[in-house]
């Protein structure tokens, strides 16, 4: 975790950024650089579409015997119709400001890294335009050791 935030250190200057990462948190068995490259490229989303000096949040934790990192922003928010259809190739959310669109394979890319390692990746949001925050997260493989 802490690779992808010296790599995203530029992105996320303007930003407030909140890191929770428990001592506790168990061993992983993963590819580090497949890994590091999917929240990195969580965090430039964060970072691209959440207001200047807002929160962005990076925690991870135990949930259901699963680890769970997650990366939430105070950002535009994804529609419905959008959220179902963020990680495919060549999708953007709709456009809510001025800011230049993506290639549209961030998220794509992101899933199939944290895929090949047996994780799962998923969004959620309360939507476009409520100030509340969009959030991806992605569930690894158990954890190697105990």
């Amino acid at each position: 975790m802490n690779a992808a935030l010296r790599r995203t250190r530029r992105s996320l200057a303007d930003h407030q950024l909140a890191v929770a990462i428990p001592a506790d948190l168990p061993m992983l068995r993963l590819d580090l650089f497949l890994m590091e490259h999917a929240l990195v490229n969580l965090l430039e989303n964060a970072a691209k579409y959440a207001p200047k000096g807002t929160l962005i949040q990076v925690a991870a934790l135990m949930e259901d015997g699963d680890v769970l990192i997650e990366v939430a922003d105070s950002g535009v928010g994804i529609s419905p119709a959008d959220l179902d259809r963020i990680f495919d190739r060549f999708v953007r959310a709709a456009a809510t400001d001025a800011r230049p669109a993506g290639s549209g394979l961030g998220l794509t890319i992101c899933r199939a890294f944290v895929e090949a390692n047996g994780g799962q990746v998923e969004a959620y949001s309360p939507g476009p335009g409520k100030g509340l925050h969009s959030a991806f997260g992605y569930q690894c493989p158990k954890p190697a050791f105990h």
